[in-house]
């Protein structure tokens, strides 16, 4: 006969595990996002560490990299993560499809 010996766990213990997950959720980049940094890095600009989004869009506008290609990922991006603004898949499928295009026509 096996016992299964469980360990209790009292209910103020579960917060900092349940925000731990919620803080992972959270950290969990779109994947058009990434695929913008790979596009990038692709073409020699690589975003700094620690530089936001909006920093690293505003550097590739001022090296002509990109004109105004991406002002409503950058958008989307912001309004999505810290605005509370719903996800738009259609949206995110575009900008995956509008970042691998421009990618073939800078090669």
């Amino acid at each position: 006969m096996s016992f299964i010996l469980r360990k209790r766990h009292i209910p103020w213990q579960w917060a900092p595990k349940k925000a731990s997950r919620v803080r992972a959720e959270r950290d969990k980049q779109p994947e058009y996002f990434l695929e913008f940094l790979r596009m990038c890095e692709t073409h020699g600009h690589h975003r700094l560490e620690g530089q936001t989004l909006m920093d690293f869009h505003r550097h590739l506008k001022y090296s002509q990299f990109c004109d105004d290609h991406f002002d409503d990922l950058v958008a989307h991006y912001y309004k999505s993560r810290y605005e509370d603004a719903p996800k738009d898949e259609p949206s995110e499928h575009g900008f995956l499809k509008r970042i691998r295009e421009f990618g073939k026509d800078k090669c």
